[in-house]
């Protein structure tokens, strides 16, 4: 059983468990309600806090944990680089100006004293984060869903993606092909055009990616089938790509924004750094 289910979709180990022990794990909805719980804002089941250590009592004494050196599977090292990207106000005057009106306007709101949904709180929170990605096109709503603030499509500048630029360009100067995660689709659509103004291969693997182009992505990035580049970067949503695709093809990974859950981070890792990887590998985070 691999870690994938265990991160994406817990209740695709109920079926597992039933089998070993049908009275204990007698029912799906059972399972369900005891371990996990909807997140809606990814429209599957997780697990819920503690659902995982409460199986893992179930289970215990029927169950071995390996990790791949335990049974002799060595990968190539994996080298973590952090870039501190500074947003110089003079370099950057429209992107420094959006975070600062972003950051105020968070201000505003918290200071009001009104009620908000933790969901339009959590709205405000990405929206400065994707201010310090790439603010074109940030609309900020009310609870009512009203729109209270709005950056146009002017503001073009990025900081991180010219600092993520620079990176690409230094390894596919030595033949490196490479893999750019975003939480954000907005971004990833803009790097996409970007690169190819640039006459750099770039093909976006989010949730608006027809299936057989996925397909297609996957195979041509799966370095075990061999096949001629047709891509040199893919450009990868998190919660479309950020596991159970084998991207071993890449040698590099860029972090634009980081995700807040570290099991799904180190996932994003995971994507070139896995079974049939044979070169060392690095991932450069933007901060």
């Amino acid at each position: 059983m691999t870690g994938t289910p265990i991160l994406n979709t817990p209740v695709d180990l109920y079926s597992i468990f039933h089998l070993i022990d049908p009275v204990r794990f007698k029912s799906e909805s059972w399972f369900k309600a005891q371990f996990t719980h909807m997140d809606y804002s990814l429209n599957r089941h997780v697990f819920r806090s503690k659902g995982m250590e409460k199986l893992s009592t179930l289970l215990k004494g029927r169950y071995l944990a390996r990790t791949l050196s335990e049974v002799g599977i060595e990968l190539p090292k994996q080298h973590i680089h952090v870039e501190r990207v500074e947003i110089d106000p003079k370099q950057y005057p429209l992107q420094a100006r959006t975070i600062e009106q972003v950051s105020k306007h968070a201000a505003i709101m918290l200071s009001t004293g009104e009620t908000h949904t933790l969901m339009h709180m959590i709205s405000i929170i990405l929206r400065k984060r994707q201010a310090n990605v790439w603010p074109g096109g940030i609309t900020i709503r009310d609870s009512e869903g009203e729109i209270i603030f709005s950056v146009g499509s002017e503001v073009q500048e990025s900081a991180k993606m010219d600092a993520m630029m620079v990176r690409i360009e230094e390894y596919l100067a030595q033949g490196k092909r490479q893999i750019v995660f975003s939480q954000f689709r907005e971004a990833l659509v803009e790097f996409e055009k970007r690169l190819n103004a640039k006459g750099i291969r770039a093909v976006r693997f989010d949730g608006s990616t027809p299936k057989g182009l996925r397909d297609e992505i996957k195979s041509n990035f799966y370095k075990a089938k061999g096949e001629e580049a047709k891509w040199d970067v893919v450009l990868v949503h998190y919660r479309t790509g950020g596991a159970g695709l084998n991207l071993t093809a890449a040698e590099v990974t860029h972090i634009l924004d980081e995700e807040w859950n570290a099991g799904k981070r180190d996932q994003s890792y995971a994507r070139n750094h896995r079974l049939g990887q044979d070169e060392e590998t690095n991932v450069h985070i933007y901060r």
